[in-house]
């Protein structure tokens, strides 16, 4: 693994209160030729409940059968549906019998209510069975509704997540289907879970993501990676900015950050606060550790990085320096981020006129940060996309498809996954281009 930290100022100036925006990037090396991969210990959970007769169960079933086909005869492999009652189908099989599998698969039918919780929680035992840190041991949740029977309440579903991810080293990626299901719930229970959240408009695209939720799957190279900052005491506060989970006790931070496929980059962006300083010095920001798992073939390596982070105090002409443009970038992202979930809290408010107005502002201030920022047609893309969803909340037909995209746009970019947030707007395009609108 690679650790790097940048700032926007290496320099604060004496005699004023200060913010410095710390950006760490960590990239995770490349497999190695001819490397044996992880075996992969994953579970299917599928809703089956009558919402998702016809269409959606036909293509979450060819999605399913798509998975079985890239397992290895070692991986193991379950398979759980549930409506208001849960089958366990296929319980931690391994593949040797790739026929019996696919079989079961094709017997699914629709049935009646959604007991998510049920469905996932029988997964999660399954996947238990046979975990171990050297499988990467995962859970897919596909469902085009919402939970509402058995565990319904979202704060235990999130904690439900995080300790499975703790416990057992078992994450949990949603995928929502359609227009029905409840994007807030799933895109929780993911991040706690250590997993990804993925809006799926229409059953075609079904296909299509989970081969790529697979690929990073069999891809993965590190796992549990952890960010520890210790932050000396002169600093007066710390927000992360980016939405990885974090814990903080009174001036330590750690960030979790979860597995990583190869040659992954993920970033985490913090704004530190400082108190005006007397004098030209160089202050000890925060000791800085990353931790990870490697996994090799048949083994796991514990490994760890540390180094300190270093800011500069001089007097205001020598700090006026412009800003690092790679950091500047991601404050812009993050800020788009951002944008999104104030619109989606404006539009649960009833505001819609509000929604656009917080879109639009921040449309602007993209385009104003853009020259300055390392990639500006990135900025330029995403002012460009804040003004698009803004149009289509003009349009009462398009609400809750563009409130589902804005919360999933906003959970790719705070999550720093970029390409995914790409991979999404190019499947809304095409759904786009064939129906000759933007279609749910």
């Amino acid at each position: 693994m690679k650790l790097e930290s940048r700032m926007d100022h290496t320099v604060v100036p004496t005699g004023t209160a200060s913010v410095v925006h710390v950006l760490l990037t960590l990239t995770a090396p490349d497999s190695p030729a001819g490397r044996k991969r992880p075996a992969l210990n994953l579970a299917a959970v599928l809703d089956r409940s009558g919402s998702m007769a016809g269409e959606k169960l036909d293509y979450a079933k060819r999605s399913t059968q798509l998975l079985l086909d890239q397992l290895a005869p070692d991986d193991r492999f379950s398979l759980v549906t549930f409506d208001d009652e849960v089958q366990p189908l296929v319980e931690s099989a391994t593949v040797s019998d790739p026929t019996a599998l696919s079989a079961a698969i094709a017997g699914i039918q629709a049935g009646n209510c959604t007991n998510l919780s049920g469905g996932w929680l029988k997964s999660i035992e399954l996947v238990s069975r046979n975990a171990s840190e050297e499988c990467v041991n995962a859970v897919l949740l596909l469902t085009d509704g919402q939970a509402n029977a058995g565990i319904v309440n979202p704060d235990q579903l999130t904690a439900l997540g995080q300790n499975v991810l703790k416990d057992k080293n078992i994450r949990t990626s949603c995928l929502g289907l359609g227009a029905d299901f409840n994007e807030d719930l799933l895109k929780r229970v993911s991040e706690a879970a250590g997993g990804r959240f993925y809006y799926i408009e229409s059953p075609d695209h079904a296909p299509e993501v989970f081969k790529e939720e697979l690929g990073g799957l069999l891809d993965t190279v590190t796992q549990n990676v952890e960010v520890s900052l210790d932050f000396t005491d002169g600093v007066i506060g710390v927000a992360q900015l980016t939405g990885h989970p974090w814990k903080a006790e009174k001036s330590s931070y750690r960030v979790l950050l979860s597995d990583f496929h190869a040659a992954q980059v993920k970033h985490v962006l913090l704004a530190v606060q400082l108190p005006a300083l007397a004098e030209p010095t160089d202050m000890h920001l925060a000791s800085l550790s990353m931790t990870y798992a490697e996994l090799r073939e048949g083994a796991v390596d514990l490994k760890s990085q540390k180094r300190n982070l270093i800011v500069g105090v001089a007097n205001a002409i020598e700090a006026a320096i412009p800003g690092d443009p790679e950091v500047i970038l991601h404050i812009g992202l993050q800020q788009a981020a951002k944008a999104r979930l104030d619109a989606v809290s404006e539009l649960d408010n009833g505001d819609t006129a509000a929604a656009i107005r917080v879109l639009r502002a921040n449309r602007d201030h993209l385009r104003e940060l853009a020259p300055g920022a390392s990639t500006p047609a990135l900025l330029e893309n995403e002012a460009r996309e804040l003004e698009r969803r803004a149009d289509e909340l003009l349009d009462e037909q398009k609400l809750r498809e563009s409130r589902k995209f804005m919360v999933s746009e906003s959970a790719n970019i705070l999550r720093s996954d970029m390409q995914r947030t790409f991979s999404s707007r190019s499947r809304h395009d095409r759904s786009s281009n064939t129906d000759g609108h933007a279609k749910s």
